[in-house]
């Protein structure tokens, strides 16, 4: 092997060389998972690098997101917001790709033996690799199990090292190159001792030929990342699967219908179905990507302070008796009048009846969830014996999708999502409260949602036919039910609008207003009244610590 001094390699080059490499290969990645299940590194990365960051930095990170994707429109905040963190997931994943191939760049100058590039971009893949396989190939948690995990793996990041490694060697090789085609095609003069050579136009030569090469590079990454991202979205693998406090209040019978019902209901254009779709139904969590849970592996503990510590497999659970119950479900991140908020007919077994049979020990105060994905939440025992609290495992007659928590998770009513924990493997009974993973972080421990009400629909079109403007939307107080909404046009007196009777009472209700339409610009707002008569909060309040209050306001006009 050939002796040579340090070599001259620019480290700007060998970060975009690196960052050159790890786009296909974050391509190739992605691919994998979508089809294979495999590990995505720079999902689980980003995850656990948000998981240490302190709350308020989280707290800021989503009410900016919601704030700003709420009031675009036509965009669904939830998917935008999902949109965005795994875009940073990428952008970090390829950044951090490019600090490691600037390392090898570094590495390189400083090997005084002429070692091939491949060796010390493989040496320099060893540390992303070692750290990736203890998140993901080495603890066995992948769906495609640890044996292919971790191959899959290896086989990237060691392929990622030889691309860089031969790449930088390249971009060494090409001035020597350059100096040699220049000396054998440059006259020697009578009387001169040898060839001569233009510096300046050396170096230029040298440039031109690095940018071609950089050029060559580029287009090569492009095209394995259009061909492995677009195997991956075409192959994608189908997952089965205020202020003040508010009262919790007596639970109503799902089956009762609140007072001030308008038979012939009829819901104006516009207006969101009262059964979310599963497919629309309205995604937050803490993960970058869901986790894909194997049914034929999981299993659900019951465990604590109880008599009998049992665990239950997917069919198990689904042969316990079954309860239909239709619910909303709201997120404590919804700003006002926003759209993290759906509605289904859930399916699950009542915890109360799981509990039960566990023999719950006197003492215990609260019940705490466990998530495949690490998360944990909590209700107080009374919460959890409620009948209306499931462990849900279907939606709208279909298994729970891998977005909303398959195989199964926790719905409880009057609490924010965050108190309803997805892709539940244990249930614990303890004696003391838990600090859940976003009371952690500064939010509040009762979640309870506040009323809301929402304008989904102006429709001004039918001013000019009939000379009356329909409006509707949702109105929703957890289990407090909504007894009455209002439309207050102008600033003028507040109008009842008509109500649809709820599909239980846990259900948010849809609501009409028909109002005599007068030309101009004109402002509406509106305003719910929950079943124990107690008005919806006006004052504003953030997201952050216990959920936004405040009036929805729309403004339309009239030509």
């Amino acid at each position: 092997m050939q002796k040579s001094s340090p070599r001259s390699l620019s480290l700007v080059s060998g970060a975009l060389v690196g960052v050159l490499a790890t786009i296909p290969i974050t391509a190739i990645f992605y691919a994998g998972g979508q089809t294979l299940l495999t590990p995505q590194p720079y999902f689980e990365l980003f995850d656990r690098l948000s998981r240490l960051l302190p709350g308020p930095v989280i707290t800021f990170a989503i009410d900016s997101m919601v704030m700003v994707f709420s009031k675009l429109p036509g965009i669904s905040t939830d998917a935008a917001s999902k949109a965005a963190e795994q875009s940073l997931a990428v952008l970090l994943f390829v950044l951090i790709g490019g600090l490691f191939g600037l390392l090898t760049a570094f590495v390189m100058q400083r090997t005084p033996r002429r070692w091939p590039g491949a060796y010390i971009g493989m040496a320099v893949a060893a540390v992303p690799l070692l750290l990736t396989l203890l998140m993901e190939g080495f603890n066995g948690g992948n769906p495609a199990g640890p044996a292919i995990a971790s191959s899959w793996v290896l086989l990237l990041f060691v392929g990622w090292g030889m691309i860089v490694g031969v790449a930088l060697e390249r971009l060494l090789t090409l001035r020597a190159d350059v100096t040699a085609r220049q000396h054998n095609t440059t006259a020697t003069l009578p009387g001169e001792a040898g060839p001569r050579t233009d510096p300046g136009a050396l170096e230029r030569q040298i440039s031109v030929s690095r940018r071609n090469f950089l050029l060559q590079l580029t287009g090569a990454a492009a095209g394995v990342t259009v061909i492995a991202w677009g195997a991956g979205k075409f192959f994608t693998t189908a997952g089965v699967g205020g202020s003040g406090s508010l009262a919790l209040g007596p639970e109503p019978s799902p089956t009762a219908l609140p007072a001030g019902v308008t038979p012939d209901f009829m819901a104006v254009s516009g207006t969101r179905l009262e059964v979310t779709p599963n497919n629309r139904f309205y995604r937050v969590d803490v993960n970058t990507a869901p986790p894909h849970v194997d049914p034929a592996t999981w299993t659900l503990t019951v465990t604590g302070l109880v008599d009998n510590t049992f665990t239950l497999s997917y069919d198990q659970l689904k042969k316990l008796s079954a309860t239909d119950l239709d619910a909303t479900l709201e997120c404590i991140s919804n700003p006002v009048g926003g759209g993290l908020i759906s509605s289904t007919r859930w399916t699950g077994v009542k915890l109360a009846n799981v509990l039960k049979q566990a023999g719950v020990k006197d003492g215990v105060v609260e019940i705490v969830f466990t998530s495949a994905d690490g998360y944990s939440e909590s209700l107080p025992l009374e919460s959890a014996m409620n009948d209306n609290t499931l462990i849900a495992y279907a939606t709208n007659g279909e298994a729970l999708a891998t977005e909303h928590g398959f195989p199964a998770r926790i719905y409880t009513p009057n609490r924010y999502g965050m108190k309803n924990p997805k892709w539940l493997v244990k249930i614990e009974a303890v004696s003391t409260p838990y600090i859940g993973y976003w009371v952690e972080r500064g939010w509040n421990k009762d979640a309870i949602v506040k009323s809301t009400s929402i304008i989904d629909s102006v429709n001004t079109d039918q001013a000019a036919t009939s000379s009356i403007v329909p409006m509707g939307g949702i109105a929703f107080a957890g289990s407090r039910g909504i007894s009455r909404v209002e439309v207050q046009i102008d600033g003028g007196d507040w109008q009842s609008a008509q109500l649809k009777a709820p599909l239980s009472g846990l259900t948010w209700r849809l609501w009409r207003y028909d109002w005599p339409a007068s030309k101009g610009h004109h402002t509406v707002v509106v305003r719910a009244t929950d079943g124990s008569g107690a008005v919806q909060i006006q004052q504003e309040a953030p997201l952050h610590p216990d959920g936004a209050s405040g009036y929805v306001t729309q403004t339309f006009d009239i030509v």
